[in-house]
């Protein structure tokens, strides 16, 4: 792959939009809210919430923390998640 362009996002970015989408569902936290604070565009947070745009490690540590999680357990969490669907 040249250098400077990406992919379409793989299965941990999947699960890490699913984490993402859980925890502005359980706050009641609006993409609008959590886009503003984080200092993103609505429509790229968009697309990362719905796993469609592979999300920076410095975006996705914003998110993160706004929502008050911690990005290593969801990263964790994430892969293992992604390995026991291959397993399974």
């Amino acid at each position: 792959m040249p250098r400077g362009t990406k992919g379409a996002p793989g299965p941990l970015s999947y699960e890490i939009a699913a984490t993402i989408r859980g925890e502005l569902a359980r706050q009641k936290m609006s993409k609008t809210h959590l886009a503003q604070e984080v200092g993103i565009s609505l429509p790229q947070l968009s697309k990362i919430v719905a796993g469609l745009k592979r999300v920076d490690i410095e975006d996705l540590e914003a998110i993160l923390t706004t929502l008050g999680l911690n990005l290593r357990q969801v990263l964790s969490n994430a892969e293992a998640a992604t390995q026991s669907r291959r397993l399974g």
